[in-house]
């Protein structure tokens, strides 16, 4: 596969395989500037459930007994890769005290391995993307697919992310690569790697398994033109591919209890572990797949409308003639895609990654179309320029998001706002969904660690008890109101344990400081509302709203205003953070 990619590449002359290799190692470069950001104070989404299934398989690996479960929520192949690299090791710096810098970093550093590990199989998407385009398109255009989906900016998102979500698109374009050459030319080593690249697809995320139509569609049409004498070349693409799945969804070995590959209640069906309830399957999906791709990256939608505009005029020019066979299977894959997670309500930014490569393809032929209608004078220029105006902005809007990424967080802002301001004699009183402060902390007397990943830090904390050697250790209370998303147990606003009502009564004196996330309007929320009640002054705010890139996913939010926008102009990224002070 890779020699058959090496020489596709080679055959459009040495400029362009320089260009191709430069491509990818800048759409790498942009994956792995800030890739550490919110490191381990706010960690992504989901970011330890690769680790924990990774944690897993070595210990399945090396006969170890296995004492904590990650269930299946996502197939294993990425886990997989880690686990072979040791990536999900953790640093333990034993009993003795260190500073807090070490602390953050021990915490940090098995997640910060999994993201590059992430960041490098999103890059290979762009050597496959052209790959995938040369199927369709001349060679300097393939390139310019190739640069619209390095410089996509929900790709470059989730390729900064410890989930599989990004390599998904890798293994999906390699696979439809794969699957179109073996139509072209049906040769059994060509069907071996459609099978592999499919089956690895589906390995990667349960989304992958949309390349099995079109690789079906393949077999059929295989019947069709070879009878009997086709079945070797179909077992040799579906046994790779069956055994691929099995081991990544079925694994012999791996505890998977609470995360079936399917199981039905009345009314819902479970995926893998994900609940999908049959009443949101009432077509609000295709409304937030469109806002995803033009919040993300208007430029490429909008040249990729271009292209599907200039094929609809070329398809009613032919007279009916029928589209090409290698069309219809790109058709197979992002249709019935699009009709399943359209008829879909409850989904977010990340269910519209696997058509970024559609787009990006339509794209090139959008500029493309555009430069041909140029004056014939400018001849090969005609491409480049019109490309490279294409790309202006998308490539400063992921120059805007890594600059963001690479700046102190809002956390890291309010931490050492604290340090300066206020005597470890105050106690902080934690009102925030996800985020906590990278300080050397301890749990309050009758308070515990949350144990939800996404507090990483507390944590941590919780687990090794660590001990500090160069600050102050702050005493703190954590309160989740009802409205928050969370999966731990906490004190709730209005009950007996409630640490704000406490506060409140305390002697003057006892004074506290109060971290708080601001995501709901202020006139309404419950804890600004029961902070004001109790007298307490704002005193400093870091950010300026959550509406942010790792703020919270609220899936009714996703979509809403453009990401685009907030990557070439906010100066910013974290959450809204506010310290109150009695």
């Amino acid at each position: 596969m890779l020699s058959a990619l090496f020489n596709r590449i080679r055959g459009g002359g040495t400029s362009l395989t320089v260009g191709l290799v430069l491509l990818t190692v800048a759409a790498l470069a942009l994956r792995l500037v800030g890739i550490g950001h919110g490191l381990p104070q706010r960690p992504d989404d989901d970011d330890s459930i690769l680790l924990g299934q990774a944690s897993v398989l070595h210990r399945i690996w090396t006969g170890e007994e296995i004492t904590k479960l990650e269930p299946l929520y996502y197939p294993v192949l990425v886990a997989s890769c880690a686990a072979v690299l040791r990536l999900e090791e953790p640093i333990e710096l034993g009993p003795e005290a260190h500073t807090l810098d070490e602390h953050l970093t021990a915490v940090a550093t098995p997640h910060l391995r999994m993201r590059i590990l992430v960041a490098v199989l999103s890059a290979l998407s762009v050597p496959a993307m052209y790959w995938l385009a040369r199927c369709f398109l001349g060679r300097g255009t393939a390139w310019l697919a190739a640069a619209f989906l390095a410089t996509n900016l929900l790709h470059l998102d989730f390729s900064q992310q410890a989930r599989p979500h990004a390599p998904a698109v890798t293994f999906g374009i390699l696979a439809l690569a794969a699957i179109l050459r073996a139509r072209s030319k049906p040769e059994r080593a060509r069907f071996v790697v459609a099978g592999i690249c499919a089956g690895l697809a589906c390995a990667t995320l349960q989304t992958g398994a949309a390349v099995l139509l079109p690789l079906g569609l393949v077999g059929l049409d295989e019947l069709r033109r070879g009878g009997r004498a086709a079945w070797p070349n179909l077992f040799a693409a579906a046994v790779p591919c069956v055994v691929l799945i099995a081991l990544a969804y079925m694994h012999p070995h791996y505890p998977s209890k609470g995360a079936a590959l399917f199981s039905y209640e009345p009314g819902r069906l479970r995926i893998s572990g994900h609940p999908v309830d049959f009443a949101m399957f009432d077509g609000g999906g295709f409304a937030k797949l469109a806002r995803f791709l033009a919040s993300y990256d208007p430029v490429a939608l909008a040249f990729a409308s271009l292209g599907v505009a200039a094929l609809a005029w070329s398809a009613y020019r032919a007279n009916g003639r029928r589209p090409s066979a290698d069309a219809v299977l790109l058709g197979a894959h992002a249709i019935p895609y699009v009709l399943v997670f359209g008829l879909f309500s409850w989904i977010g930014d990340r269910f519209a990654l696997p058509l970024v490569p559609h787009v990006a393809l339509l794209a090139g032929v959008g500029v493309e179309r555009l430069a041909n209608a140029l004056p014939n004078a400018w001849g090969r220029a005609r491409l480049a320029l019109v490309g490279l105006v294409a790309l202006a902005l998308p490539t400063a809007a992921s120059i805007g998001l890594d600059a963001q990424r690479t700046r102190v967080d809002t956390a890291t802002q309010a931490a050492r706002f604290v340090e300066a301001n206020l005597s470890p004699k105050d106690d902080l009183l934690f009102l925030t969904s996800r985020a906590t402060l990278p300080l050397a902390l301890t749990a309050a007397p009758g308070d515990a660690w949350p144990t939800s990943h996404w507090f990483l830090w507390e944590f941590y904390l919780r687990r090794y008890g660590p001990k500090f050697s160069d600050v102050p250790t702050w005493t703190t209370h954590r309160l989740v109101a009802a409205n928050r998303r969370e999966d731990v147990e906490q004190p709730k606003l209005g009950d007996a344990s409630d640490p704000l009502a406490r506060a409140a009564n305390w002697p003057v004196g006892r004074r506290w400081a109060v971290v708080s996330e601001y995501v709901i309007d202020p006139a309404t929320d419950p804890e600004l509302l029961a902070i004001a009640r109790t007298g307490a002054q704002r005193v400093a705010a870091f950010g300026r709203g959550s509406a942010e890139f790792d703020g919270p996913h609220d899936p009714e939010a996703l979509g809403r205003g453009s990401r685009f926008a907030r990557a070439l102009f906010d100066e910013r990224l974290g959450l809204e953070l506010v310290v109150y002070r009695w």
